[in-house]
């Protein structure tokens, strides 16, 4: 211990003190009558986000359900939708277009609807919307198709009708011009 007259203190046995000084030398030894606090506990589970949908039938508790929404005909239908809108506003594929103008955009909406009822645990009505925005995509291209097989077959009856109508003039149509005076 130190004293004002001794400031470094004297060297003792380590049994006499108690507290860490910096002049004592050694290791302090644990009182006799201390308890180490137990090891802490784990940390408890976390709890169920807000949301979470309760199993459907069939599948145990906890489970979760399919690994993502099913894929949709989202892709297909907004360039069905284009094509479409495109054929639509030209001059001579007007009728060609609005079939699967309107199909690309039924959809189109069908597949932006699967993600949201997928994720409110509509797993079912999710799949049934999955499966009818590709239904709808698959119409706008076969309407699309059929459109422009039309379109091609009547282009090519009026080139054939043009082709083979007679080009040289009527004899019997006379024509007279007269000039005013």
């Amino acid at each position: 211990m130190t004293t004002p007259e001794n400031p470094y203190g004297s060297q003792s046995d380590d049994s006499e003190w108690a507290a860490y000084e910096p002049t004592q030398v050694g290791v302090p030894k644990p009182d006799p009558g201390f308890q180490y606090a137990p090891p802490p506990l784990p940390p408890a589970p976390a709890p169920v986000p807000y949301g979470t949908p309760y199993p459907y039938p069939g599948q145990q508790f906890g489970a979760r359900p399919p690994a993502g929404p099913p894929q949709t005909g989202q892709i297909s239908s907004v360039v069905a939708m284009v094509l479409g809108g495109i054929l639509t506003l030209s001059c001579y594929g007007t009728l060609v277009g609005i079939a699967p103008l309107v199909l690309g955009i039924v959809g189109f909406t069908k597949a932006n609807s699967v993600g949201r009822l997928w994720y409110a645990g509509r797993t079912t009505e999710a799949a049934q919307a999955a499966e009818s925005s590709k239904k709808a995509a698959m119409w706008a291209w076969i309407s699309m198709g059929i459109g422009v097989v039309l379109a091609v077959i009547v282009i090519v009856l009026i080139i054939a009708w043009a082709i083979n109508t007679d080009s040289t003039p009527d004899p019997t149509y006379t024509y007279t011009y007269e000039v005013p005076a």
